[in-house]
């Protein structure tokens, strides 16, 4: 929490300390309710005025950067888009158009980052999309973390499109697999099922003919039958590269953890919202990386959530005390 709190400014004259302003949000993480629930001392319109004046999207950014975990070994980067559905006015600050879902066309969305080892996933980078640059802002996110990671393979879903992306990727000297999206002309070529077929050899044009490196196209079923495509610089089996491609999905569990730390809101703020969002994720990374220290051993979301809702809560009634005995509440 020592690194949340050094994102508010803290002059000592405010009635409360950046602790106990951080400690309510963070509570409502760990309870997955609204601030408004959560918060006693300070109360809701405090902590949303504290924040409102000082949280910017760098500082944001700077504080997940400083938090990234260390990893030595080589890594799988996926890339992933996560939409927090919004069913207010479409015009609001941040919301931008998304598929349909959940009765509503529109949402916060965010870029997401997340390493993958042969035991643990974190997620090491978030990013709001207040445009639809995803591969853009993808790139940026890139090159950042080729610094940081030994990046081996790189995963991304059918969103991304962009060959510069794939240029830098194949630039960089890593290896990437992505989802073709099944069309018509595609099915008509009858590729064969479980074998690699060069990229060239199916399309005289196509987007991925300037990226500059051999490519394979790979069809597949997965378990309900279902047809699906996926191409790679890499020529493997097709088992493999199945394999390989399916641990993108662990992204997707990941969100479906973090929503189950989801502060609740209704705020129109968005960088109030992403920075809520930032701290599930950081309670997420937490839990992985308790989890990672018990090989073999189930750890349970909810049973980390109880350990750390309960330091917070302690915290927070002795600073309540206080503030009761000085007479400040």
């Amino acid at each position: 929490m020592e690194k949340l709190t050094l994102l508010l400014n803290d002059d000592g004259n405010d009635r409360y300390s950046n602790e106990e302003i951080i400690s309510v949000p963070v509570t409502a993480c760990l309870q997955n309710k609204s601030i408004s629930y959560t918060a006693k001392y300070p109360d809701d319109s405090i902590i949303r005025k504290r924040l409102s004046e000082v949280l910017t999207v760098k500082k944001i950014r700077d504080m997940i950067k400083k938090d990234r975990p260390r990893v030595r070994e080589k890594v799988t980067l996926a890339f992933d888009e996560h939409d927090e559905r919004f069913y207010g006015d479409k015009n609001t600050e941040g919301v931008i158009g998304v598929q349909p879902k959940e009765g509503t066309s529109w949402a916060f969305s965010y870029l997401a980052a997340k390493i993958i080892t042969r035991d643990k996933e974190y997620i090491v980078d978030i990013l709001p999309l207040y445009d639809r640059n995803l591969e853009v802002h993808a790139m940026e996110m890139m090159n950042e973390l080729v610094k940081e990671y030994r990046i081996g393979l790189i995963l991304i879903d059918s969103g991304f499109r962009d060959t510069d992306l794939f240029e830098l990727i194949v630039r960089s000297n890593i290896h990437f697999i992505t989802k073709l999206r099944t069309s018509k002309n595609l099915r008509e070529k009858d590729i064969p099922c479980n074998t690699a077929i060069e990229y060239s050899s199916i399309y005289e044009k196509g987007t991925y003919n300037s990226v500059g490196k051999d490519l394979f196209v790979y069809r597949l079923r997965n378990k309900k039958g279902e047809e699906y495509y996926l191409i790679s610089d890499k020529k493997d089996e097709a088992a493999t590269i199945k394999d390989e491609y399916r641990s993108r999905w662990g992204i997707e569990t990941g969100f479906r953890e973090v929503n189950r730390m989801e502060i609740k809101t209704t705020t129109k703020n968005p960088t109030i919202r992403y920075f809520f969002y930032v701290i599930s994720v950081l309670m997420y990374n937490i839990w992985i990386g308790i989890r990672s220290r018990f090989p073999g051993s189930v750890i349970r979301l909810d049973a980390i959530r109880d350990i750390l809702l309960k330091a917070i809560n302690t915290f927070m009634k002795i600073r309540g005390n206080i503030l009761q005995i000085m007479g400040a509440s």
